[in-house]
């Protein structure tokens, strides 16, 4: 075969300088540059050299030279420098290799993209209609472009044309005629006239712009004035200042009503000008229907004001059929700031104190009632000083009564009535009926139920109880609950008198351990394990029979005792396995710190198995010995 590798000729004897020399394997036909390959699982060849520039590549599973002509695809090139020929308009490129510095790139279809030189100062790029802009040179001072269909472009540069003698066109006067020779004309007809203000002794305004509906007023030859106060629109007269009548006068209409309006953000004022003037409205059957004092600055309603009460009600209210009666009825519809809170009566008053003296009782607000008074037949079956009808309703959650701060005091009794509830002490959700204490989860941190005296003295203690009634009653117990997955009660399992930790929502059933109630009382904890023999063991699950068995790992034979000593030592491969086969469980606690925890039941179930191990290696040493002492006694004839 030819290239084949094969050893060189060294005679008939081998030296230790051939053994070792270069030259004692070859590869027929060898030359520089080529490279030995397996041919075969058996077979090594030659690949000589390729050509400058090939490439080495793989065909039906052997190497061979290839010239780069055969790359005809890429994925994405993410780095590089592109050196190849010009990359032409159809693929994303240019099709030139150079462009002209300052010149405007022209398109040709998938030809190479053109340019045309903008580099002299003043030259305009114009088109010709036929193929590529053309650039028209700057032109003469003072010369203007004019269109010229002989032009190759159809525009030129040339002086502008000359007007007439003694005409005006346009802003320019013809030759021989200046703007202060110009003093009159004859009778313009058409045009806009935007030379300066037409004076009023001419005819005019004396000025350029009036202000939009203002009341125009004469200064003799003087221009126009626009009272900027003094507006009218056609149908309403507009008066931006104060005025003023003169004795004694009334506003009124003939007919319709008569209104008072103000600009927004601004404020209708009476008495501005703080003089001891009242302000009254009558009604026509009230004196006093609103009465403002100026002089305590108070106000009454339905009555003169006092000068004890910022805002004093009186008068006499009777209801109508069908309306509910009320000396003040607030049925406001407010619409806070998103960032605000809304209330329909808000009080926030100051109270403050005589300079001396003792004041009995102080507030912000004061509810006194009073006997109902009986004008007739009638009876009355409740009646109440403060009467909260319904809450409120829409809300998240909604109350008849918030108490947001501070402490409430109560010298009379709270009665919630056979049906009432009391809701949310302290956060939301922990309500308190007649058969259930609830204290729900806050939204962060934690809920706390204590139970806590702080006299530290004897006979001064704490306790919690649950009590039922007896043996035929139901259970009592604490009950913890995770979620709606898990749960675990502690308590009194009445059927068996016995105190259990059981995991579900049964005492009794899947108990964690039991405490009798004899003296003194006994302990016992559920040991319900599916095997109890850690003899061989699967190294991947922790699966342990007493016999050899098939998993999903390797199961071998284990010393429970060396196992259980690695574990006391704290051997991290022996904790591995005890955790692996369910002995014990690895943790992490709330800081950080590991934990190892017995998992009761296996861990005796190991500690048996361990010592059923001793009791084979003795018995086997016990049967060796005595079979060991048969043949002395034997040999001695004994």
């Amino acid at each position: 075969m030819a290239n084949e590798l094969k050893h060189g000729s060294v005679g008939t004897e081998l030296t230790q300088a051939e053994w070792e020399g270069i030259g004692t394997h070859v590869v027929a036909n060898q030359a520089v540059g080529d490279i030995v390959y397996a041919d075969t699982t058996a077979q090594l060849l030659r690949l000589g050299i390729g050509s400058t520039n090939d490439v080495l590549r793989v065909t039906s599973g052997k190497p061979d030279w290839q010239a780069t002509t055969f790359i005809t695809g890429l994925g994405t090139v993410t780095t590089g420098v592109w050196q190849g020929t010009d990359v032409g308009v159809a693929y994303g490129g240019t099709g030139v290799s150079t462009l002209t510095a300052n010149g405007v790139l022209i398109g040709n279809g998938t030809s190479a993209i053109g340019a045309v030189d903008m580099s002299t100062k003043g030259h305009l790029l114009i088109g010709d209609g036929s193929g590529n802009p053309q650039m028209l040179g700057v032109g003469t001072n003072t010369h203007v472009m004019t269109a010229d269909s002989g032009e190759t472009t159809g525009v030129k540069w040339a002086a502008p044309a000359a007007a007439a003698a003694g005409s005006l066109t346009g802003s320019t006067l013809a030759s021989g005629v200046t703007a202060s020779s110009l003093t009159s004309v004859g009778t313009i007809a058409t045009g806009v006239w935007q030379g300066t203000d037409v004076g009023v002794a001419y005819g005019g305004t004396g000025v350029s712009t009036l202000t939009s509906n203002a009341v125009l007023t004469g200064n003799g030859a003087s221009a126009i004035t626009a009272e900027g106060n003094l507006t009218f629109d056609g149908s309403t007269l507009t008066v931006d200042g104060d005025l003023t009548f003169t004795g004694s006068q009334s506003i009124s209409t003939s007919s319709g009503n008569l209104s008072l309006n103000a600009a927004a953000g601004s404020a209708i004022r009476l008495n501005d000008s703080q003089a001891n003037v009242d302000v009254v409205i009558e009604s026509d059957a009230a004196d006093n229907l609103f009465h403002a004092d100026a002089g305590t600055g108070t106000i009454g309603l339905l009555r003169s004001a006092s000068g004890s009460s910022g805002v004093i009600i009186g008068g006499s209210i009777t209801g109508a059929n069908g309306f509910d009666a009320a000396g003040l009825a607030v049925l406001t519809a407010v619409t806070p700031d998103p960032s605000d809170i809304g209330f329909v009566v808000n009080i926030e008053g100051t109270v403050i104190e005589a300079a001396s003296g003792t004041h009995t009782d102080m507030g912000q607000l004061r509810v006194k009632g009073n006997a109902v008074t009986t004008a007739g037949g009638g009876t009355t079956t409740d009646a109440s000083t403060v009467w909260i009808a319904a809450p409120m309703s829409g809300a998240t959650n909604n109350y008849a009564l918030v108490v947001d701060a501070g402490v409430s005091r109560f010298d009379g009794d709270i009665d919630l009535n056979s049906t009432g509830t009391l809701l949310n002490v302290g956060a939301s959700g922990n309500d308190w009926t007649a058969a259930n204490l609830l204290h729900a989860a806050p939204t962060s941190g934690e809920q706390t139920i204590r139970c806590q005296n702080t006299n530290d003295a004897s006979g001064y203690g704490a306790r919690v109880q649950v009590k039922v009634a007896g043996s035929s009653s139901g259970d009592g117990f604490f009950e913890w609950i995770e979620g709606s997955n898990h749960t675990f009660r502690m308590g009194i399992d009445v059927s068996a008198s016995l105190l259990v930790l059981t995991r579900g929502t049964a005492l009794g059933t899947d108990d964690v351990f039991r405490v009798t109630d004899a003296s003194p009382p006994v302990m016992s904890y559920n040991a319900t394990h599916p095997t109890g023999t850690f003899d061989y063991v699967c190294g991947t699950c922790g699966r342990h029979e007493a016999e050899i068995f098939t998993c999903c790992g390797l199961v071998e034979w284990h010393d429970d005792v060396e196992d259980y000593r690695a574990m006391a030592l704290r051997e991290p491969g022996a904790l591995d396995y005890m955790e692996r086969v369910g002995v014990i469980e690895r943790t992490v606690n709330n800081e950080g710190d590991p934990e190892v925890f017995t998992v009761l039941g296996r861990d005796f179930e190991f500690s048996m198995s361990a010592v059923f191990q001793n009791r084979q290696r003795m018995d086997a040493q016990n049967e060796a010995t005595n079979e060991r002492l048969a043949r002395i006694e034997a040999a001695i004839g004994v």
